[in-house]
């Protein structure tokens, strides 16, 4: 289910083209060009069933934050596929020592943060993912 070697090209020839118009200052061309980019991921993005099929293993680790993605493609393929989830089933299906680490460092548990939000989602390849969201940045466990 990852991308081959052929979206690769034509996700950078997009990103490419996209920042030549934007260089020359032609910003229409250069959203229409975005949509496109939208719509071609989308057609690459795995469909929701695979969350169904995909056996889920426990528990799941911190990977990385969205300020420094392993992959940006990962990385919009798990946002675009996410859904919310209570904190129960956050916590049940993550690593709670390395949970605990983040309520130490946020110095407020996860579960009484009113401005993180919760959510499990799908990689390219179609692994199940867990993260959280506080003060805009996604923190990936899977």
């Amino acid at each position: 289910m990852g991308m081959c070697k052929k979206d690769e090209e034509n996700v950078s020839g997009f990103t490419g083209d996209i920042k030549v118009f934007l260089r020359q200052k032609d910003f229409n061309s250069a959203l229409i060009l975005v949509d496109d980019l939208k719509r071609y991921i989308k057609k690459m993005s795995p469909r929701k069933e695979v969350v169904r099929r995909v056996k889920d293993k426990y528990p799941k680790h911190y990977q990385y934050n969205c300020v420094n993605p392993k992959s940006l493609i990962e990385l919009e393929c798990i946002i675009a596929n996410e859904r919310s989830i209570p904190y129960r089933t956050f916590i049940k299906n993550v690593d709670k020592k390395e949970v605990e680490e983040f309520d130490e460092n946020f110095g407020i548990p996860l579960k009484d943060e009113q401005f993180a939000s919760f959510h499990k989602s799908i990689t390219p390849r179609g692994k199940i993912v867990y993260y959280f969201k506080h003060s805009a940045i996604e923190y990936i466990f899977y």
